[in-house]
């Protein structure tokens, strides 16, 4: 037993064992460590486990117990917690029942493990992928997304201003049928397959059609959305409508040509 409790405390995360009345029987080191940063009062073996666990949490925990009374399966939570410093402490909690041959609950061990780093860093990446979502839906270029088969899942606000076409009308449709004529979808379907096979592409010019049957021409890059392994599951696609640009360079050559002409 004393070779049991020594490894036991040596693990990195709590364990407490407590009877069916919710007595403790058996607290690891750890267990000791993580209750005394949220509450004065020192673990006794003997004492209810209750005693321990705040107001704000009794009747969660008093619901966990029930529902583990009645199905008498392992169960897991997560519970945030103020230290007594004042900082947040988040916990992932397990409840396992030991039965006997009655199928009644004789024990439960109940295994806490501090999750407060990682919680701090899903908090981090949420807020850095809201901010980058943002500036997304709000920069004064056009922004799609497509998946592998070049059905629609990210369409910016420019995009919508641009064409016409609202979230709602895009999504689950692929790229080439809402935006691009027939004559020009041979050689774009070209593209998406050279940038998915790991190929990013700059100033490819096209023409896309609006909402209202307008035709613009637009400036596209393109580049692969990869996965952690390095396969590219999708595309992004970044654009400015360059129509009146050509419009102007169309026009000028159209001057230079009649100012040639009348030199001649």
């Amino acid at each position: 037993m004393h070779i049991l409790n020594s490894i036991l405390d040596n693990v990195e995360q709590s364990e407490i064992i407590r009877n069916h009345k919710g007595d403790m029987l058996f607290f690891n080191k750890e267990a000791v460590d993580i209750t005394r940063s949220l509450n004065p009062k020192p673990l006794q073996v003997g004492e209810n486990i209750l005693s321990y666990v705040s107001n704000e949490r009794k009747d969660i925990v008093d619901e966990i117990y029930t529902t583990l009374q009645a199905k008498k399966e392992s169960f897991k939570s997560w519970a945030e917690y103020v230290r007594l410093n004042g900082l947040t402490m988040h916990l992932e909690l397990k409840y396992i029942p030991v039965l006997d041959s009655d199928e009644n609950i004789l024990y439960v061990s109940v295994l806490a493990r501090d999750i407060t780093s990682t919680k701090f860093f899903e908090k981090q990446i949420k807020a850095q992928a809201t901010n980058i979502e943002s500036l997304i839906q709000k920069a004064n270029a056009v922004i799609v997304s497509t998946d592998s088969r070049g059905y629609i899942t990210n369409w910016n606000d420019h995009c919508a201003d641009v064409t016409g076409f609202k979230k709602n009308d895009v999504y689950a449709k692929k790229l080439v049928d809402v935006l691009l004529d027939e004559s020009v979808r041979p050689a774009f379907n070209d593209l998406i397959d050279r940038v998915l096979n790991m190929e990013s592409i700059s100033n490819y010019e096209t023409k896309i059609r609006t909402k209202k049957g307008r035709t613009l021409t637009f400036l596209l890059s393109a580049t692969p959305q990869l996965t952690t392994t390095g396969k590219a599951i999708g595309i992004t696609f970044v654009g400015q409508d360059i129509t009146e640009l050509i419009q102007y360079r169309k026009s000028l050559e159209e001057k230079i040509e009649e100012r040639t002409a009348e030199l001649r």
